[in-house]
């Protein structure tokens, strides 16, 4: 399930805005792993999961809906340098 969440096929199915911030560098961060360098967006979680929910994607609306999983931004600028898959679920 990791990463799924915006390969192309599924980005295709979403709404504009919501390809629009993935695009842009919006992430569904696991929420049991610290989250370093990004600003959590809980009043995005609504939207996306309806929005997964509407392409089939049960799982991931699952998850935005009982906090299991968040809607992070990545911190402009401040040098941060993370690792691979630090932050956000790995493809």
């Amino acid at each position: 399930m990791a990463g799924e969440y915006r390969a192309p096929g599924v980005l295709a199915r979403l709404p504009g805005w919501l390809r629009e911030d993935i695009a842009a560098g919006l992430r569904i961060a696991r929420a049991d792993i610290p989250i370093i360098g990004c600003d959590i967006r809980p009043d995005l979680s609504g939207r996306m999961a309806e929005a997964y929910d509407a392409i089939g994607m049960a799982d991931v609306a699952a998850g935005l809906r009982d906090g299991s999983m968040v809607p992070a931004w990545p911190r402009r600028g401040g040098g941060r340098a993370w690792a691979p898959g630090e932050l956000f679920m790995r493809s």
